[in-house]
């Protein structure tokens, strides 16, 4: 029989279940933040999920590492495109070759990317499937957790680690039991500091202040927009006739219906002022605060300011959007790729590796790189001309090796 319960922190619930083994089993948690507040791995997906600053950076990270082709490659070579295709249509019942590669960057963006595969057979087999599992719907047993926190010395002690088992919760409450020798785990961040080597640690920790500010923008831009659509109506009083009385409920509602009425022209016995309850709500520069917000939200995971800008409004130019579309790839993304395809490769045993050459923007890198061989190319001509061996002009040009 499992015993469930949950304990409190504050306004946080973490639930814990005990099972027939006498093990207990706990949601994943990272840190805590400014509000005193536990952030679970649901909190944190729904903090993504409900917040459009934040969402548009994760949505342009995961739609651009979705674009790129996995191929075959030999001694660092591309070769044969769609390898994942031709190996198996798609990775589950579910989705395509795209859409897993888009949750791989989601969830590596959330902290930690979980791969389940649903065995240890090979990739060309329909019995191998691959899904992202939710780290929200992840439980780990209090004596995992002990484990995980140690440091794995020898082989015996890894493959006895292996044999440990997480439970997946679904919606509907019911749950099953998946060995971790057959989850792999790619990290956002370093998992050496969490205390869990199967947990990396979170970019979203240190946004949160953030992206609840950002909130907090939009729900104050909410407000003065209401507020810029009410005003308030004022009748002037003589101060010098104390004899007259201040204006009755009679009147107040007099005045408010004939403002509110469609009449174009209002008669009344006294001067009336009407003012917006917010008269200029540009000064609060809400919009600003909001894109600043966004730009400290994408520069965390590498995005440059000129890509930020590229999915908004103008910025730079377009050729400088490109490149740095292009060295984003180069610097956060490539790295990405490399470490999810190695292990399919070890997996498959077909070397892989993902790239974005196909793409347009790419081809302002391939004339930059054309412009550049020229130019060594007219070097090698006049240094031959003026008498030096060929070889030692290859080198002195550079263009002894491939680039």
């Amino acid at each position: 029989m499992a015993y469930n319960f949950s304990l409190f922190n504050f306004s946080q619930p973490i639930s814990a279940e005990r099972d027939t083994a006498g093990n207990w089993f706990y949601s994943l948690f990272s840190s805590k933040d400014n509000f005193k507040n536990i952030i679970s791995e649901k909190d944190k997906l729904d903090l993504i999920l409900k917040n459009p600053a934040s969402l548009k950076v994760f949505k342009l990270n995961c739609d651009l590492f979705s674009l790129g082709k996995v191929y075959s490659s030999k001694d660092g070579k591309l070769l044969e495109p769609n390898i994942l295709k031709q190996l198996q249509p798609k990775p589950n019942k579910h989705q395509t070759w795209n859409q897993f590669k888009w949750d791989y960057m989601f969830y590596s963006m959330l902290g930690t990317a979980y791969l389940w595969r649903s065995n240890n057979t090979n990739l060309q087999s329909s019995e191998t499937k691959f899904y992202w599992l939710n780290p929200a719907k992840m439980e780990f047993s209090k004596s995992l957790l002990e484990k995980l926190d140690k440091m794995t010395l020898s082989q015996s002690s890894y493959n006895e680690l292996e044999r440990e088992t997480i439970k997946y919760r679904f919606e509907d409450g019911t749950k099953i039991t998946i060995p971790l020798s057959q989850i792999t785990p790619f990290f956002d961040l370093s998992n050496s500091v969490s205390g869990n080597w199967y947990k990396g640690n979170s970019a979203i920790d240190a946004l949160y202040k953030v992206i609840v500010n950002n909130n907090e923008t939009l729900t104050s831009q909410n407000i003065n927009l209401r507020y810029s659509a009410k005003f308030g109506v004022t009748g002037q009083q003589d101060p010098n006739n104390i004899s007259q009385i201040p204006m009755s409920n009679i009147e107040k509602n007099d005045i408010e219906s004939k403002v509110n009425g469609s009449k174009s022209v209002h008669a009344f016995k006294s001067k009336v002022d009407i003012n917006r309850f917010v008269s200029d709500i540009a000064n609060l520069k809400l919009d600003d605060q909001y894109l600043n917000q966004y730009f400290v939200i994408g520069s965390m995971y590498g995005i440059p300011r000129d890509v930020l800008e590229a999915n908004i409004k103008g910025g730079s130019t377009y050729e400088n959007q490109e490149k740095a579309t292009g060295k984003h790839i180069s610097y956060a993304l490539q790295p990405k790729g490399d470490d999810l395809f190695e292990w399919f490769a070890g997996f498959t045993g077909i070397e892989m590796k993902i790239s974005w050459r196909h793409l347009p923007f790419m081809q302002v890198f391939e004339r930059d790189r054309a412009e550049v061989n020229k130019m060594k190319a007219e070097t090698l001509k006049i240094l031959i001309d003026s008498g030096i061996e060929p070889k030692e002009a290859l080198l002195i040009a550079n263009l002894n090796k491939d680039e």
